[in-house]
């Protein structure tokens, strides 16, 4: 149309619309609700739907589907996902499609996928490798492996952990306590288990034993030594030589020097309020030592 008049019509086109589709909730075959000790590669089975061009499917860690693990489409009735993680609750759901018409969703259906057969290698904490240590009672840490449920501790003394080897097998926690033989060098190593798998050991770690003797204990018999309550008695049967008296806290601070010349024979210490007191005592030329345990 303008002001001068009105033109001829156009060709004439047609078209036609769309059906109304109403679909239907597909349903779910593969894996079944419930269902335990599903493979982490899994194909998605489903019925198909009258009418239906497309499907879509979601996989979520939870039954509200707020952390998706799928959300995607598919062509066919299978959906086929490889990466689900061993030993894991998913929920999953089906939604068909066709044009602008969608179905409701289907039920939700849960699964949990296989425990894993290969099990990490424990990571050994303490004894640390190379370290010296002061005591013969040792508690022997390592870390948590994920799916098992006991380990196995080999002890020896040589780094083939074939002399003299000691194994404490199915340990439930991940700490254990034994006592040792005194200046000794020893090696341990930990395999972690389950009912169907068994770890790779663990690399072998070396620590040496050298426990400092008791103050009863001196090779020197000219020395006596008791403690009686926060007092340390130290008598010198042979006075004609000089003795030299050392404390020390643990990490070697010096808390004190006493010397006894010719003239004495006998020393009281009122020992320092800590738990545990290093002790040095030189004699004829000779080094003693030991500790001193000052429980309250």
């Amino acid at each position: 149309m303008s002001s001068g008049g009105i033109g001829s019509w156009s060709l004439i086109w047609n078209f036609k619309t769309a059906l109304s589709v109403s679909l239907v909730s597909p349903e779910l075959i593969y894996p079944l609700d419930k269902s335990k000790d599903i493979t982490t590669e899994l194909d998605f089975l489903w019925k198909s739907v009258n009418n239906a061009t497309s499907y879509k499917i979601q996989i979520a860690l939870d039954s509200t589907f707020d952390t998706f693990v799928v959300n995607d489409f598919s062509n066919t009735i299978s959906y086929n996902y490889k990466d689900l993680n061993n030993n894991t609750v998913y929920y999953w759901r089906v939604q068909s499609q066709s044009g602008n018409s969608i179905s409701p969703w289907s039920s939700i259906r849960v699964f949990v996928t296989n425990v894993s057969n290969v099990l990490s290698i424990p990571k050994l904490l303490i004894p640390s490798n190379n370290s010296n240590l002061n005591s013969t009672k040792l508690t022997f840490v390592w870390n948590k492996v994920r799916n098992a449920n006991s380990y196995d501790l080999t002890i020896a003394e040589d780094d083939k952990l074939i002399l003299n080897k000691v194994v404490t097998p199915d340990i439930a926690d991940t700490t254990f306590s034994k006592i040792l033989n005194n200046k000794k060098t020893y090696f341990w190593a930990i395999v972690a288990k389950n009912q169907t798998s068994i770890s790779q050991i663990s690399p072998t770690f070396k620590f040496n034993v050298d426990e400092i003797n008791s103050v009863d204990d001196f090779e020197n018999k000219d020395i006596k030594i008791n403690k009686n309550l926060d007092v340390l008695n130290i008598e010198v049967l042979d006075n004609s030589k000089q003795i030299e008296i050392y404390l020390y806290d643990l990490s070697g601070k010096e808390l004190g020097v006493n010397i006894l010349n010719n003239s004495q024979n006998k020393i009281e210490l009122l020992l320092p309020k800590i738990e545990l007191i290093l002790l040095k005592v030189n004699y004829d030329k000779k080094t003693y030592f030991g500790k001193i345990l000052n429980l309250k």
